[in-house]
């Protein structure tokens, strides 16, 4: 592959994540919440004397549930870079 073309997959790449978080923010919090009840399964399976501290750190805490708006907020940001960086590297 040519390196002009190269430079233009990452912003590229960056962009579409951008775009999609922007619409969809909730994907990464529900991603969130399933490791942990998969995490909690597993201490729960496996009894409550193995990994006492991480069994009960995991029940004590569970993830923060993230803002829309600033997922919103950043997806903004990063699909306005990726754009910015990928006009200058087509226009050049």
């Amino acid at each position: 592959m040519d390196a002009a073309v190269l430079d233009l997959i990452k912003p590229a790449v960056l962009l579409v994540f951008a775009v999609a978080l922007l619409f969809f923010p909730e994907w990464i919090a529900r991603r969130a919440r399933h490791r942990h009840a998969e995490r909690l399964a597993d201490r729960l399976a496996r009894g409550k004397d193995n990994y006492f501290e991480e069994l009960r750190a995991l029940q004590a805490y569970p993830p923060p549930a993230p803002s829309s708006l600033a997922w919103r907020i950043a997806a903004a940001v990063l699909g306005t870079l990726s754009f910015a960086i990928l006009y200058h590297r087509i226009t050049d």
